[in-house]
């Protein structure tokens, strides 16, 4: 706009647009004014009109016409993008350009801000310049956007309302207050907004949040912030933003201590082929030790031939077992003691590991035939545990609204009143496992039955995907990650359902291949030495 011309069209907008906007506030759209200068020239023109349609995808263009070759170049444009162009030849003809109740445009793929809509929609184009400084306000509205906060719902890390009647003031924290006031800084244009407490007296939390839902619909608030559920019948009346919490659910039940009668568990971590190999091995080892350490055995031995087998098994076990005791006579026997304690180290070491993780790992105690099962009250989890096939059609549900009803439950079993398991969304289980992380666990994997929590703003509301955006640049970004991690602390660990000391695989023959061969070798050529040397010595 480097005209004279230019800059009077380009005030003369803005303050029709400001001037019109004053005086009906309560109007949805915004009309978003983008400029660009050609300096004079036709192809300039040509080409911020295809930028301009291109990376600011706009539903209408005013141009300050120069020239007739400017005007042919964006007349044929127009026809090409459908896009209605206006020329301006005077600057008198601006009153009827900025006639807005002529002013219509033939697309409808128009921005549609978050405001309640009171009165006639006006036309906006879809994006901010892409000249236009982060951090510039765009106005929504002069009202203050009210959102909507549940007052209680058990897990304050999630949520937690606080009110202070000496200072009158009200007090919102927890992971959902954080992402959403982090998402909403992340926008490149300012919205004024406040949280306000939503008080209910319903005990189904569930129900109350359909309420909830139900008074944006009606326009009574303008967004809901909490732990609301997306699910498919709640979008038909709101649109949610993209979940920033995790997906599923996930079962949790009470850990139980390892069987006791379970007496030969030290033999599982090897599987009994690797423990007749071992015993084999063995076997020849000693033969080995014993046929190049026999002249020093024979010097030992009385006359008497009885034993003589269990004494060379005897001598050579001693000389495996108590090395540094028994005196050996022969380097190459030497050699073989060094490879034998190297296979020991090898196999007891791992054998070690394997022993302690089956030892360590507590078995979980669930049963697939649940006579209670608990879960928060609501739809969306009693939805979930209908569809699941429990195979006691007797089982019955127990609602619970917090970390501690959860505990008593699962502690008093379902023997004694309380449950056999609970299942709930994936954030619930995390706070609770971290706050009770030795006595109760998960079962399985995580059950995507769910589609985690969304911010909720009214249908066609432009801050619903612009609020997306923001959560997905944060969760790409590692910030909504760290985010989590603040609040919830604890990670979460899968268990199976199955026995949890099977789900530690024994060690077999194959995982120590390599080292029965090298051993097996290594015994041949000790032999085939040995018998070399031996002779030797007969010839000479």
């Amino acid at each position: 706009m480097g005209s004279k011309e230019g800059k009077i069209i380009q005030s003369c907008l803005s303050m029709a647009i400001s001037d019109f906007f004053g005086l009906h506030r309560d109007y949805q759209m915004r009309i978003v004014l983008h400029t660009r200068d050609s300096k004079g020239d036709p192809l300039l023109a040509l080409s911020a009109a295809f930028k301009l349609s291109e990376d600011n995808k706009v539903k209408f263009i005013l141009s300050a016409q120069k020239s007739t070759l400017e005007a042919k170049f964006l007349a044929e444009f127009g026809d090409h993008t459908k896009i209605p162009l206006e020329m301006v030849n005077f600057i008198t003809q601006m009153v009827n350009v900025m006639n807005f109740n002529n002013f219509k445009l033939t697309s409808s793929n128009f921005e549609i801000l978050n405001v309640p809509a009171r009165g006639r929609h006006l036309l906006s184009s879809s994006t901010i310049d892409e000249s236009t400084p982060r951090g510039r306000m765009m106005q929504t509205s002069s009202k203050t956007l009210r959102i909507a906060v549940p007052t209680t719902n058990g897990f304050p890390q999630l949520l937690k309302v606080d009110h202070n009647p000496h200072t009158n003031t009200t007090i919102f924290s927890g992971f959902c207050i954080d992402a959403f006031k982090i998402a909403m800084a992340g926008l490149n244009y300012q919205v004024f907004y406040q949280f306000v407490p939503f008080e209910y007296n319903d005990p189904n939390i569930g129900e109350a949040y359909d309420d909830l839902i139900y008074q944006v619909y009606l326009q009574n608030y303008d967004a809901v912030v909490g732990d609301i559920t997306i699910t498919a019948n709640r979008s038909s009346y709101v649109d949610f933003t993209l979940p920033y919490t995790g997906m599923g659910v996930g079962m949790v039940t009470r850990l139980t201590p390892k069987d006791s009668q379970n007496l030969w568990i030290f033999l599982k971590p090897l599987t009994p082929g690797l423990w007749l190999t071992m015993v084999g091995v063995y076997v020849v080892t000693a033969l080995v030790i014993w046929l190049i350490e026999r002249p020093a055995f024979v010097e030992q031995q009385t006359q008497q031939s009885n034993g003589r087998i269990g004494r060379m098994f005897g001598f050579s076990f001693s000389i495996l077992v108590f090395a540094h005791w028994e005196k050996l006579s022969s380097n190459l026997s030497r050699s073989v003691v060094v490879l034998w304690v190297f296979v020991v180290f090898i196999l007891g070491s791992n054998y070690t590991a394997t022993l302690t993780s089956m030892m360590t790992v507590r078995q979980i105690g669930y049963n697939s035939k649940m006579s209670n099962i608990g879960h928060r009250l609501g739809p969306v989890t009693q939805e979930v545990v209908g569809n699941l096939n429990f195979d006691n059609s007797s089982s019955t549900s127990v609602w619970l609204t917090s970390p501690e009803e959860y505990a008593n439950a699962l502690s008093e079993g379902a023997k004694n009143g309380g449950v056999s398991a609970i299942i709930d969304e994936m954030p619930y289980i995390s706070i609770f496992l971290e706050k009770y992380p030795t006595r109760y666990s998960m079962v399985g994997s995580v059950m995507p039955t769910t589609n985690g929590f969304g911010f909720v703003f009214p249908k066609g509301s432009a801050l619903a995907r612009d609020v997306s955006r923001e959560i997905a640049k944060l969760r790409e970004d590692g910030r909504l990650q760290a985010l989590e991690n603040a609040w919830f602390k604890t990670p979460i660990i899968d268990f199976d359902s199955e026995d949890t000391t099977n789900s530690v695989n024994s060690l077999t023959v194959g995982d120590f291949r390599g080292l029965f061969l090298i051993s097996g070798a290594f015994l041949a050529i000790a032999c085939i030495l040995f018998l070399a040397s031996l002779l030797y010595k007969n010839f000479h």
